[in-house]
């Protein structure tokens, strides 16, 4: 019996796997939950990371340090780069880098789901991009970014396991994204910071509209990324 490794970032994008797969919280790794499940003849573990390239890397240490595992999935959302790619498409990248150290990890394809593309992984300096810097990364043949997956790749190459990434995009980056301000208003693993969420909401108005097409934007992701992991599986 195969046994699949799932690491979805954030809680958002853990529940439509849970829902999906109809998976068991049974136990934890760090403060994170993990689920456990069945899906065929494939046993499905299923974790969060939290955000960004630390905690990814701190994750898929514990979590493949104590298990084996003959597949990691990575599933979530990821900041679109236009023309290269726009809200709502799927992204499975052939590979992934890290730009900080411009470390490259290519991941290792599943019948019926061919990769396409490159996602660029940093820590959260995608969201003062201008539209000047898309236009450069597009031109370098990156088609979206987000900020954990070539960190948990980097793992799995280490542990010899095989990895693929299911990313839908769900915002852009560029002049026109919300920018790096919005990283103060969740924690860690995505909740909502109470106080700071309504005091940047009483001090930029205008920008309560653009909040809430990104919110329904990322869910509408989420769930759609999840599908096709939960397809591949």
């Amino acid at each position: 019996m195969a046994r699949v490794l799932i690491f979805a970032p954030m809680a958002s994008e853990m529940r439509p796997l849970v829902k999906l797969l109809r998976l068991d919280r049974s136990a934890e790794q760090g403060t994170v939950p993990v689920y456990t499940g069945r899906r065929g003849d494939v046993d499905v573990v299923l974790t969060g990371t939290g955000v960004g390239p630390a905690l990814a890397n701190a994750a898929a240490d514990r979590m493949l340090a104590a298990s084996t595992v003959d597949r990691v999935i990575v599933c979530g959302i990821a900041g679109g780069l236009a023309p290269a790619s726009v809200v709502g498409d799927l992204v499975v990248p052939e590979e992934v880098y890290d730009g900080a150290t411009g470390e490259r990890f290519r991941c290792t394809p599943v019948e019926r789901v061919t990769p396409k593309g490159v996602i660029r992984m940093s820590d959260g300096d995608d969201y003062e991009f201008s539209d000047a810097d898309v236009a450069r990364l597009v031109a370098e043949g990156v088609t979206a970014l987000d900020m954990e997956t070539a960190a948990i790749a980097r793992v799995c190459d280490r542990h010899d396991v095989p990895w693929i990434a299911f990313r839908v995009i769900s915002d852009m980056a560029g002049d026109g994204s919300l920018g790096a301000e919005v990283l103060g208003l969740v924690d860690d693993y995505g909740k909502p910071k109470a106080w700071p969420s309504i005091r940047y909401l009483f001090t930029h108005p205008k920008q309560i509209p653009l909040l809430l097409r990104v919110g329904r934007d990322a869910s509408a992701a989420a769930r759609a990324a999840a599908k096709a992991a939960v397809a591949a599986i």
